[in-house]
């Protein structure tokens, strides 16, 4: 389970080097940006705590696509596999409940603590196959 997470880190080191920038300064600016964004987002709207945990169930949402959770599911046994879930999801989200809670949203913390955890044991397909009819078909319309 540890290297799965090694992986990933190295994983995403290389892109940021593939892409130029270097892998410690390209987190350093993410989290600048991240406490940036976040900073002017409360500062701008009364909305904000919501459009927040939406953000982190967004971003969540990306790893519950279908075909990645069969992929861990036959790479890990079913309890490091909920393990390797589970804390994915709180990796994304740890950010935005502790700014959360910094802000005083203690209620919405601990929803999105709740949401990330359920979100763990569900998978969805998140790509969207829509056909568009042509008339180029066998039978035009």
């Amino acid at each position: 389970m540890a290297e799965y997470f090694k992986l990933q880190l190295k994983i995403t080191s290389r892109t940021l080097d593939d892409y130029g920038i270097n892998p410690y300064a390209g987190i350093l600016l993410l989290i600048a940006g991240f406490a940036g964004f976040s900073s002017y987002l409360f500062y701008k709207t009364e909305f904000a705590p919501y459009i927040y945990v939406f953000s982190a169930l967004s971003l969540i949402s990306r790893l519950n696509d279908t075909k990645r959770v069969d992929f861990l599911k036959t790479v890990f046994s079913i309890t490091h596999f909920l393990r390797v879930r589970i804390i994915e999801n709180l990796i994304i989200a740890f950010p935005f409940i502790l700014f959360l809670i910094l802000r005083s949203f203690y209620i919405f913390s601990v929803g999105l603590l709740f949401l990330s955890f359920l979100m763990a044991l569900t998978s969805f397909s998140t790509g969207y196959n829509i056909t568009i009819p042509t008339p180029f078909s066998r039978h035009p319309f």
